[in-house]
């Protein structure tokens, strides 16, 4: 999502004026099938990681009014960063660590940025972020949204680090048997422990997983996630209905998570998979 402005308030505090965005987030999103009982389709899954990855490669691809290469990481993709419009577009929010990073100095050394869970290990040990550190965290959401829960639990933030920076990645194939083998491969390969062993670039995970849809003819184009979105969205409302009808929020009301409106749509061909 587009940062209109970056700033500092009086008090001191930073902040964000951020694009309005309607829709659901990527963990709302998800919550929808969960409530339904159903695994989210893997190949809208893989077209929304997509339009996620191209956004961090144009971020890491940035370079100065010099035309010098000055790479904006991003270092906290999560579900909740990732907003999904009424119309199917699919915009990476929540920039906002990245660029006080990149224009302040507000971190002190020793500390972890970011949500724990969503970090590669190599950042745990106070390594510099790189794409491959944002891809890793892409590995983590999509390996989520797939599986239907977390990939690396645990509330004490100490126990959390060590679970990331240990604990085999388990297959995907043991909480679901629809996936396809080769998109099983590529979130493994954005799981590697080892950063050279991951992806180059998002832009190259970007092209597997686009040449993975193509291969197997999946309909994955902004109309078909807009209907998904909607029919997610009704799933929601009836699962919460003594909750009031909210406006339709900005992007940084989905930051915390907020709930969308509810709204009724005719049946929809949104393809679903029972949950194990």
């Amino acid at each position: 999502a587009q940062i209109h402005d970056f700033d500092r308030d009086r008090t001191g505090e930073y902040y964000l004026v951020l694009e309005w965005v309607e829709g659901l987030t990527l963990s709302e999103w998800r919550e929808g099938y969960r409530e339904h009982g159903n695994h989210t389709p893997w190949s809208l899954t893989a077209a929304i990681g997509i339009e996620v990855l191209e956004a961090l490669h144009a971020a890491h691809a940035r370079e100065d009014a010099e035309g010098r290469p000055a790479p904006i990481f991003h270092r906290d993709v999560t579900p909740q960063n990732v907003m999904i419009s009424n119309c199917g577009v699919v915009k990476l929010t929540d920039f906002g660590l990245a660029r006080a990073m990149d224009r302040s100095s507000i971190t002190k050394p020793g500390f972890v940025k970011g949500k724990i869970s969503y970090l590669a290990p190599e950042l745990t040990y106070e390594a510099e972020p790189s794409a491959q550190t944002d891809v890793f965290s892409v590995g983590v959401v999509l390996w989520e949204v797939l599986a239907g829960e977390k990939l690396f639990k645990g509330k004490d933030p100490l126990k959390l680090v060590s679970t990331i920076r240990d604990m085999e990645i388990p297959d995907l194939a043991e909480f679901r048997d629809d996936l396809p083998e080769r998109l099983r491969e590529i979130i493994g390969k954005a799981l590697r422990r080892n950063p050279i062993e991951r992806y180059g670039s998002s832009r190259d995970m970007a092209r597997d997983l686009a040449a993975l849809l193509r291969a197997t003819e999946e309909v994955t184009d902004s109309y078909v996630i807009a209907q998904s979105v909607r029919w997610s969205r009704e799933q929601l409302a009836q699962a919460r209905p003594s909750e009031p009808e909210t406006k339709p929020f900005a992007a940084q009301e989905a930051l915390r998570n907020a709930s969308s409106a509810e709204e009724t749509i005719p049946d929809t061909n949104i393809p679903l998979t029972r949950r194990k």
